[in-house]
C-alpha cells in the first residue's frame, strides 16, 4: 500500500497548523487602528507627545517658565495629574518601556454642558502586551482605589474610583484609551470601530505631513470646536465683533519648550472658498515690518497687517464680507468713505499705500491706527486733498481741522481732525473696529491717526524721542524668537495695565488674571505672527517668561541715544533763550546736545571719552558761549552748532592722564587751559588754541594723578600739581610758591577742597590721602593731619556743608559705603549700598542750609539722593547708571529736573517734587 499520500496530508495539515497559529500570534499582536482614529471628530486640540516621560520631566524640572506657572491652582492641578501617572509608569517597568517607546495623543473635547475634558490615547502592540499593562495598572492602582469594569460594544471599560474622582481607561483596536470623562471614553471606543474618522480629513492630513519630528509636542488646533474652547478664556462677544471667530481650518503648531520660553510654530490650512480670516491675506507676499519703530513703548497691544497688494486685499475682504453676511455695511461704509472725503478717497490712498497696517491698544484705553505711505509729502497732500474736498462741499473753512503740535520752536507738526471717524474699521474690516481715528497727523513714512489731538500729539513726541517699542530693551528681547517679515503680527502685553485684556477676555477668565496679574506681569506678552507659504499659513506663537522686579518711575521724557551713555549728563545754557540744554556723551564717543524737551539739537562724533566735564566759555566776548573739553588726545571748542571752533580741535603732544583745568584769573574770559601729560608734564594753551611758553614747571617726579587746581587766596595766586607722591604749590609761572613741611600720597580719586579761614584758624586746603587721612595744607607750609576712618586708596572724599549747619562736613565712599562726619570727627550717617559704588557724589544745593548727597549704585541700575540726615529721599532711589544733573530745565515750572543716563540707551529727565 502506498503511504505517500497519506504523508503528503500529515505535511499539509502541519503547514496549515502553523500557518492558523502563525495568524493566531498576528491577530494576538495586531497593530489595530493608528491612535488619532480613536478621537472623536469632535476635539478642539490634539496634543501628540513624542517621548512623554522627557517632556514630564522638562515641564517639571528644567523650565523655569513651566515650573513658575505651577504657582497657578488651575496649572499645578494639570501637573499633579501628570506625576501621578508619572509614579505609576516608574513604579512598572512594562509601562515605563510602553511609554518610552511610543507617543501619547491628549485631546480635549466638549462632554455636556461646555465642560472640556481631556483623552489620552497610546498604541500597545498586541493584546498579549495589552494584557501585561492592564494588570499592571490594575496592580499599582488598586491600592486605595476601587476599580470595576463592565463591557462597552466590544470593548472591556474599566473605572477607578477614589472619592468623589472616577477614572476610566479602556484597551479596543490596539488602543490604550482613558480619560475623566466616561461619555468621552465610549465615544473614543465608538469612534475607533468608525471607517470614518479626523484622517478622513484632508486638511489635517495635509498639515500633518508638516509637523517637526524634533519638536517636544506636535499640537493640532481645529478651529471650527477650538472657537467654544477659546471661549473659555476669550470674550465671545469680542471674537464675534472683530470677526476673528473663525480663523481658518485647522493648524498644526510644534512646541519647542525653552528654560524661560514656550515657542509654538507651524502651519495652518484655511479653505479658499470659506469665510476665514486668514483668506484675507490670500495672495500676499509676507512684509518687512517697520512698525515697530514707531509704535510707542509701553503700548499694551497692537494688530498689524503686511500687505503686498493693496488691490487684492481690498477684493479679498470684499469676498469675506459677502461670506459673513456684512457686504451691505460694507458698501455703506465705502459709500460714506467717497461722500466724505471725495469719490476717488479710495483709489487714491491707494496710489501711496505702503504695505502696512497696524492699530495699536494704549495703557490709557485710547487707540492708534497707523497707515504706512510712500513719502511724507504724498502723504500730507493726501490728507489736505480730503480735507480740502469736505470743507468745499460744506462750505467750511480748513483750519477748523488745523491745530499745530508743537516741541518747541523748531519741531512743529500739524494734527488734522477727520470729518470721518471709524475711517480702519471702514475701509480695512472689522477688525479695526476700536479706533475711533479721529485725528491725524503724518509722522516719518506714516498717517497715524488716533482718538483724541492729545493721543496723536503724545506719539509724536514719544517717536521725536524714539520712545518706541523697536527701542524698548523688555519688548527686544521678548521679541528675539519672532520674526520681521510676515503677514500678521498682534501682540498682548501681560505686564501694563490689563485695560486691553479686560475686553478681549470673559468675566471669570479676566477676575482670575487681575487676581494673579503680579504674577502675569513676569511673563511680558503674547505675540502671534503668521505669514502666507505656498497657499498655507506658517505661524509663530511666543509666551515667555521674562521677569523684572524694577517698577521705574515716571519719566518727564525720555531720549533714545545711539548706545549707553557714558558721561554724567550735564546741563549747560543757552545763550539766546538763557533755557538749560543737556551736554552728554555716549560710549561710541557721540556727543549730543538736547534741548529742554528731549530733542536730539544735534549730534557729532569725536575721537574718544570726554575727560571731566564740559565748559561754557565766552571765545568771542560776546555774550556768545561755547563748549570746551579735553579727551586723552585732544582739546575740543565747538559752538552751540556743534560746529568747531577756528583752530580746534588741538593734538596733545602727548596723551592727558586728567581732565583738562581752565582758569580766568581777572574774570576777563582770558582762559588759560591746563593739562597733564603723561609724561609728568603740564602743557598750558590760551583760548586761542596758542601755546602758552610762560608756566616754566620743569614736570612732576612722578605720574599727575589729578586735575591742576587754582585757589585765590589773599590775592594771591596758587596753582597746584598732584603727583603719586608729592604736591606742588606754584605760581602763575610755574615757579614754587610754597614749600610744604611734610609731603603726603594724596588719594587718586579726590582733589584739594578750599576753606576760607575764620577767627580761629587761616585759611587752607584740604585733602585725604590714599590711606583716607584727612590732611589740611595751610598757605605758610605747614601741614596737619586727622584720622577719620581708614580707607582702600581707591576712596572717593569731599569736604562739604551736608548737615546743614554751615560748617563744612567730611564725606566718604569707600567700596559700598557712604560715611559723613563732622569736622570734629563725629560721624553723622552712614549707608551701606548692595554692590561697590563706582564714582565720586555729587553734591546738590537746595537752599542755604539744605544740601543733598547724590550717588550712583552703577551694578545695581540706580541712583540715590540724602537729605541732611542720610534719609534716601521719597521717590528714591531711582532708575540710572551715571552720574546725574539736577536744575531747571523750564525755570518757570517751579520744580526741579533730574537727568541722568539710564537703560537701553535712554537718558531720563525725572521731574523732581
Amino acid at each position: 500500500m502506498n503511504k505517500r499520500p497519506g504523508f503528503i496530508v500529515v505535511v499539509i495539515i502541519f503547514v496549515i497548523a502553523i500557518v492558523g497559529f502563525y495568524i493566531f500570534l498576528k491577530k494576538q499582536q495586531a497593530v489595530g487602528v493608528t491612535p488619532i482614529s480613536a478621537v472623536p471628530v469632535n476635539s478642539a486640540i490634539i496634543i501628540e507627545v513624542k517621548k512623554p516621560q522627557k517632556f514630564y520631566s522638562e515641564i517639571t524640572e528644567k523650565s523655569i517658565f513651566l515650573r513658575n506657572l505651577n504657582q497657578l491652582t488651575e496649572v499645578s492641578n494639570f501637573i499633579s495629574d501628570l506625576s501621578v501617572v508619572d509614579s505609576l509608569v516608574n513604579a512598572d517597568i512594562k509601562l515605563k518601556k510602553l511609554l518610552s517607546q511610543n507617543s501619547v495623543l491628549i485631546s480635549m473635547h466638549e462632554v455636556g454642558n461646555k465642560e472640556y475634558y481631556p483623552l489620552y490615547v497610546i498604541r500597545i502592540s498586541g493584546r498579549f502586551e495589552a494584557n501585561q499593562i492592564l494588570k499592571s495598572i490594575e496592580n499599582s492602582w488598586s491600592n486605595g482605589n476601587l476599580i470595576t469594569s463592565e463591557r462597552y460594544n466590544q470593548a472591556k471599560l474599566y473605572k477607578v474610583k477614589n472619592g468623589s474622582n472616577q477614572f476610566f481607561y479602556s484597551y479596543h483596536n490596539g488602543l490604550l484609551m482613558a480619560s475623566r470623562s466616561e461619555i468621552l471614553l465610549e465615544d473614543a471606543i465608538r469612534q475607533s470601530e468608525s471607517e470614518t474618522n479626523l484622517l478622513s480629513d484632508t486638511s489635517l492630513e495635509q498639515l500633518m505631513k508638516t509637523s517637526g519630528n524634533n519638536a517636544r509636542a506636535n499640537i493640532y488646533i481645529q478651529f471650527k470646536y477650538f472657537q467654544q474652547f477659546l471661549n473659555k478664556v476669550v470674550s465671545e462677544s469680542f471674537l464675534a465683533k472683530h470677526s476673528l471667530n473663525q480663523m481658518g481650518d485647522w493648524i498644526e503648531l510644534d512646541l519647542n519648550l525653552r528654560n524661560q520660553t514656550l515657542l509654538f510654530n507651524g502651519f495652518a490650512i484655511a479653505n479658499a472658498d470659506d469665510n476665514r480670516f486668514m483668506n484675507i491675506f490670500r495672495g500676499q507676499t509676507p512684509q518687512n515690518i517697520k512698525f515697530l519703530k514707531f509704535l510707542p513703548a509701553g503700548s499694551e497691544g497692537f494688530m498689524g497687517f503686511g500687505l503686498s497688494n493693496y488691490r487684492l486685499f481690498k477684493q479679498n475682504l470684499q469676498k469675506y464680507m459677502e461670506q459673513v453676511g456684512e457686504i451691505d455695511r460694507y458698501n455703506v461704509n465705502h459709500k460714506k468713505v467717497r461722500e466724505i472725503l471725495g469719490g476717488n478717497a479710495e483709489d487714491e490712498l491707494e496710489i501711496i499705500f505702503k504695505n502696512e497696517l497696524v492699530q495699536v491698544s494704549l495703557p490709557d484705553n485710547s487707540t492708534l491706527f497707523y497707515i504706512k505711505i510712500d513719502g511724507f509729502r504724498s502723504a500730507t497732500e493726501l490728507i489736505n486733498k480730503w480735507l480740502n474736498n469736505y470743507c468745499k462741499a460744506n462750505n467750511k473753512g480748513i483750519t477748523e481741522y488745523k491745530r499745530d503740535y508743537t516741541i518747541d520752536n523748531e519741531s512743529v507738526f500739524p494734527i488734522y481732525k477727520m470729518p470721518i471717524d471709524y475711517l480702519p474699521a471702514r475701509l480695512f474690516g472689522p477688525w479695526f473696529k476700536s479706533s475711533k481715528a479721529q485725528y491725524v497727523t503724518v509722522f516719518g513714512d506714516y498717517l497715524i491717526f488716533g482718538d483724541s489731538y492729545n493721543v496723536v500729539s503724545k506719539t509724536i513726541y514719544n517717536n521725536v524721542l524714539q520712545k518706541t517699542l523697536a527701542y524698548d530693551g523688555a519688548f527686544t528681547q521678548f521679541a528675539d524668537y519672532l520674526s520681521t517679515k510676515v503677514n500678521y503680527f498682534g501682540y498682548i502685553s501681560l505686564s501694563g495695565t490689563g485695560n486691553i485684556l479686560e475686553s478681549r477676555m470673559n468675566g471669570n477668565a479676566f477676575k482670575f488674571y487681575k487676581q494673579n496679574q503680579e504674577f502675569f506681569r513676569d511673563y511680558y506678552a503674547l505675540a502671534w505672527q503668521f505669514s502666507l507659504e505656498n497657499n498655507l499659513y506658517y505661524n509663530n506663537l511666543l509666551f515667555r517668561y521674562q521677569p523684572s522686579n524694577e517698577i521705574k518711575a515716571a519719566t518727564e521724557w525720555e531720549t533714545r541715544l545711539d548706545t549707553i551713555i557714558a558721561f554724567k549728563p550735564q546741563m549747560v545754557k543757552n545763550h539766546y533763550t538763557k533755557e538749560k540744554e543737556i551736554f552728554v556723551q555716549d560710549e561710541k564717543s557721540n556727543i549730543y546736545l538736547i534741548n529742554r524737551s528731549g530733542r536730539v539739537l544735534w549730534k557729532k562724533h569725536i575721537d574718544e571719552a570726554i575727560m571731566g566735564e564740559v565748559f561754557q566759555v565766552d571765545y568771542y566776548k560776546n555774550g556768545k558761549l561755547q563748549f570746551l573739553f579735553n579727551t586723552k588726545s585732544r582739546i575740543y571748542l565747538l559752538d552751540r552748532n556743534g560746529n568747531f571752533v577756528e583752530r580746534y580741535p588741538i593734538n596733545l603732544p602727548s596723551k592727558a592722564v586728567a581732565p583738562m583745568a581752565i582758569f580766568d584769573y581777572d574774570k576777563k574770559n582770558n582762559y588759560r587751559l591746563f593739562v597733564p601729560l603723561v609724561n609728568n608734564k603740564v602743557k598750558v594753551y590760551s583760548i586761542e588754541g596758542k601755546s602758552v611758553s610762560g608756566f616754566k614747571f620743569k614736570g612732576a617726579d612722578k605720574n599727575i594723578i589729578a586735575p591742576i587746581q587754582y585757589f585765590r587766596n589773599k590775592n594771591r595766586d596758587y596753582i597746584i600739581v598732584t603727583d603719586e607722591s608729592r604736591i606742588y604749590i606754584l605760581d602763575r609761572k610755574g615757579n614754587r610758591r610754597i614749600k610744604l613741611q611734610k609731603q603726603f600720597k594724596a588719594s587718586k580719586n579726590n582733589v584739594f577742597e578750599y576753606q576760607p579761614g575764620n577767627s580761629t584758624r587761616p585759611s587752607r586746603l584740604v585733602r585725604s590721602d590714599i590711606n583716607g587721612t584727612v590732611y589740611y595744607i595751610y598757605f605758610d607750609g605747614k601741614v596737619e593731619q586727622k584720622q577719620i576712618l581708614e580707607c582702600s586708596p581707591n576712596h572717593y572724599f569731599n569736604v562739604t556743608d551736608v548737615s546743614g549747619d554751615r560748617i563744612n562736613d567730611f564725606v566718604f565712599i569707600d567700596k559700598d559705603k557712604l560715611s559723613v562726619y563732622s569736622l570734629t570727627g563725629k560721624k553723622l550717617f552712614d549707608h551701606k549700598f548692595s554692590t561697590t559704588i563706582k564714582h565720586n557724589p555729587s553734591f546738590y544745593r537746595f537752599s542755604s542750609n539744605k544740601t543733598y548727597v547724590g550717588v550712583t549704585e552703577v551694578d545695581a541700575r540706580k541712583i540715590y539722593l540724602f537729605d541732611t540726615k542720610g534719609n534716601i529721599l521719597n521717590g528714591f532711589p531711582l532708575v540710572g547708571k551715571t552720574r546725574f544733573s539736577i536744575g531747571f530745565l523750564d525755570s518757570g515750572s517751579g520744580r526741579f529736573n533730574l537727568v541722568v543716563g539710564g537703560d537701553e540707551y535712554y537718558l531720563y529727565n525725572f521731574k523732581l517734587n
